[in-house]
């Protein structure tokens, strides 16, 4: 079992306590005059530099916050003239301004790259007859500004026609024409002028369906990977 405390200030408060008793008792506790005298010293000793120490240790505390502010006040002030120097430069739109300055010049906006494919697409009947479409796409955020055109093309028609769009990824298809026997599906990703490869198909048979009007994939899938969409 450890006596003296390993935490420095818990060891000098340890003798600090005791010196007194063991100056007083010397001779009953087997101890010197003399060691315990010289023990005395070592504990004032300890006393000292450890409030020394405690004093350096708030005075630093002071100036690393005081130096925090000031580095603050300072990073605020400078922003400020920044941002004068760069609206300055803008409104003269001479670039010049940024060299006089040794500041960096804004660097030109970088086209955004096309919107992905939309994949893994999913239909479903809800309820209401109507098909429901999901599907994936990657870096395709709303907010990005991107969205969805939803193509289709009728059991029997030969061409796929713009059904609607969708800012989310997912659309329902309200308008399925009575007795229509199957639908297929593709999804095209739009940004601006911007468009993606459209999907492969989702082939979508309806309650009347047969199989001999499955005529754009097999009944309830997707076609093979490779097998894009059309456009109409």
């Amino acid at each position: 079992m450890t006596v003296i405390p390993p935490n420095k200030a818990d060891m000098i408060n340890f003798f600090a306590s005791r010196v007194p008793v063991w100056a007083a008792n010397a001779a009953q506790i087997g101890l010197s005059p003399q060691t315990v005298a010289q023990l005395s010293a070592l504990l004032s000793d300890a006393q000292a530099k450890l409030a020394a120490q405690a004093a350096l240790d708030a005075e630093k505390k002071a100036a690393t916050a005081a130096s925090n502010q000031a580095a603050e006040v300072l990073r605020a002030a400078g922003a400020g003239d920044l941002a004068t120097i760069k609206a300055f430069a803008k409104s003269t739109n001479n670039p010049g301004v940024y060299t006089l300055a040794q500041i960096p010049a804004p660097a030109a906006p970088t086209p955004a790259a096309p919107p992905t494919m939309p994949y893994d697409l999913v239909a479903d009947i809800d309820n209401n007859g109507d098909v429901v479409l999901t599907f994936k796409s990657d870096n395709a955020q709303s907010h990005t500004g991107v969205f969805f055109v939803v193509r289709r093309k009728l059991a029997g028609q030969s061409a796929f026609t713009l059904v609607g769009t969708s800012g989310v990824k997912s659309f329902t298809d309200k308008a399925i024409p009575q007795g229509t026997a199957s639908a297929v599906y593709n999804v095209t990703a739009k940004r601006g002028d911007l468009s993606s490869p459209t999907s492969e198909n989702i082939y979508v048979p309806f309650a009347s369906s047969n199989s001999s009007q499955q005529d754009d994939a097999t009944a309830g899938s997707i076609q093979p990977e490779g097998q894009k969409g059309e456009v109409a």
